[in-house]
C-alpha cells in the first residue's frame, strides 16, 4: 500500500510468497473495512468501530509475525 512503511522491504515485491501474503492481507483489510462502513451507525459509533477494526487489522499484519516478515528472515 502506498505510504505504508511496513512493506518497505524489497522482498515484499520480489518474492512471490511475500507478495501473495501482502496482497492477501491488503485485500482482506479492504474487505473488512468496507464491511465496517456498511452499517448505518451514528458518527461516534462508526468512529469507535473503525478504530477497533483498524487496531485488529494492524495487529494481524504479516509484518508482526516472524514467519511472514522478510526483514526478520534476513
Amino acid at each position: 500500500a502506498k505510504g505504508d512503511s511496513r512493506f518497505r522491504d524489497p522482498a515484499w515485491k520480489q518474492s512471490w510468497l511475500f507478495r501473495r501474503i501482502c496482497q492477501g492481507y491488503l485485500s482482506i483489510s479492504d474487505f473488512v473495512r468496507a464491511l465496517a462502513d456498511e452499517p448505518d451507525l451514528e458518527w461516534a459509533d462508526h468512529e469507535r468501530l473503525a478504530l477497533v477494526v483498524d487496531n485488529i487489522l494492524d495487529a494481524l499484519a504479516p509484518t508482526n509475525f516472524p514467519l511472514t516478515n522478510p526483514t526478520v528472515w534476513k
